[in-house]
């Protein structure tokens, strides 16, 4: 999915675009030269975050009708894939967190390709902006040593 394309969008909407993949942490250097992301990336190469977010593995989610389709659409788009790293078998999704914790969004990909539009999640991030609590404002207490 090429979700770092709407970024300004999603920024725009009040939400953080952040990626977690599962690959080490060598290969962020790589995943930003070929996508020009600049945003947040994580890694989480024992898959721990994957785990708690119940999100699919296996050799049939990547290997199936489905995703031979999407490759061929995503070829015959200019799309190219120039090579796995992590995790080959393991599936995202998109997760939209309102600044209060609050999940407002949460899409689990069946198989390599399930991506959701990305206007949907430009959506949901202006939903979680409407959702999160606004932000703090401290009382100022009086500075004695100023004498105000």
């Amino acid at each position: 999915m090429q979700l770092h394309r709407a970024r300004h969008e999603i920024e725009e909407a009040g939400a953080r675009l952040v990626v977690i993949g599962n690959g080490a942490p060598n290969f962020v250097a790589g995943f930003r030269e070929r996508t020009g992301f600049a945003g947040t990336i994580y890694t989480d190469p024992e898959r721990n975050t994957y785990r708690a977010l119940k999100l699919k593995r296996g050799v049939r989610t990547s290997v199936n009708r489905k995703t031979v389709a999407r490759a061929v659409k995503a070829f015959r788009a200019g799309n190219r894939q120039v090579g796995t790293q992590g995790d080959p078998w393991q599936q995202g999704g998109v997760f939209v967190v309102a600044a209060g914790g609050a999940l407002v969004y949460e899409q689990r990909s069946e198989y390599a390709g399930d991506h959701p539009p990305v206007e949907e999640i430009i959506e949901a991030a202006r939903a979680a902006a409407d959702a999160s609590p606004p932000a703090a404002t401290a009382e100022r207490e009086p500075n004695a040593e100023h004498g105000n």
